[in-house]
């Protein structure tokens, strides 16, 4: 029987590899003996597609989920290439193999799959499951988001604080950063930092004008067409924010969301696809 996990054969663009128990070329010609009789059939070249030599995916590696859903039981993935088409053969732990077209597959590098980085993500999610933080239907808010993450991509933010020795920090450098919301000099540095780190913490005692520069790092990134989230513990916090914004005529800019109050609210207060600055007041 031929190994489906190192070669691939449609005859007739048909896939006859579970069939075939012997394969050979020959003079332009391809000679198939089938599983059930010893009798050789003998096909033209243009009639049979026969790959080899497979490159195997690190399972240790990659996350692999096949039509949207995590596959956590792989034993081996073999990646059969041509000019029209990927094919994977999966093989299971049960010993069970399939063969998965390439839009039928989603192949991705994980960080979770190293012993480090999922040593501590795991300890921050049970960290998470001991808050008592509940959702509207009374489940634990933190633990429900660690439950969706399936995958960490290496050049993610979360990448690097799960392992820093591991990933080297590559800073982009901004050039000239503007600053609408005014600044002194700790505050346009901790803006350039900002800009230019994946990560970056802004400390000091209330008056020293975190806000500000909250309100000029979301300048300098929607200049450069980014999307800006800002998130707090305290609904006061993301609320002075918005005030600010709205001071300044750039309340049409924020979408207010979080509870499902807050979201009926922003829904409301939008007329055929254009938000009401003033109705986010309400």
């Amino acid at each position: 029987m031929i190994d489906q996990s190192e070669n691939l054969i449609f005859i007739g663009g048909v896939n006859k590899t579970p069939q075939i128990k012997f394969i050979k070329y020959e003079n332009h010609s391809y000679i198939v003996v089938f599983n059930n009789s010893d009798k050789a059939y003998k096909y033209s070249s243009a009639k049979v597609c026969w790959m080899q030599n497979p490159t195997k995916i690190d399972t240790q590696k990659y996350t692999v989920e096949i039509n949207g859903y995590v596959q956590k039981n792989i034993k081996s993935v073999s990646l059969f290439s041509n000019s029209w088409e990927n094919y994977y053969f999966i093989t299971f732990s049960n010993g069970f193999g399939k063969l998965i077209q390439g839009n039928e597959i989603r192949i991705t590098e994980t960080v979770l799959k190293e012993p480090k980085s999922k040593k501590v993500f795991d300890y921050l999610s049970e960290v998470a499951s001991a808050n008592a933080l509940k959702t509207e239907d009374d489940e634990n808010l933190l633990s429900k988001q660690y439950d969706k993450i399936e995958e960490i991509l290496p050049n993610s933010v979360l990448a690097r604080y799960l392992n820093p020795k591991k990933f080297k920090n590559e800073n982009q450098k901004t050039s000239n950063p503007i600053f609408p919301f005014g600044c002194n000099s700790s505050q346009y540095k901790a803006v350039k930092q900002a800009l230019e780190n994946q990560i970056s913490v802004v400390q000091g005692p209330p008056g020293t004008g975190k806000t500000q520069t909250i309100l000029n790092i979301i300048a300098n990134l929607l200049i450069n067409n980014k999307s800006v989230i800002v998130v707090s513990n305290n609904n006061s916090a993301t609320e002075n924010v918005l005030e600010k914004l709205q001071k300044y005529n750039f309340g049409f800019l924020v979408a207010p969301l979080g509870n499902s109050e807050n979201k009926q609210r922003f829904i409301d207060s939008q007329s055929q696809g254009r938000i009401i600055p003033n109705e986010l007041n309400d």
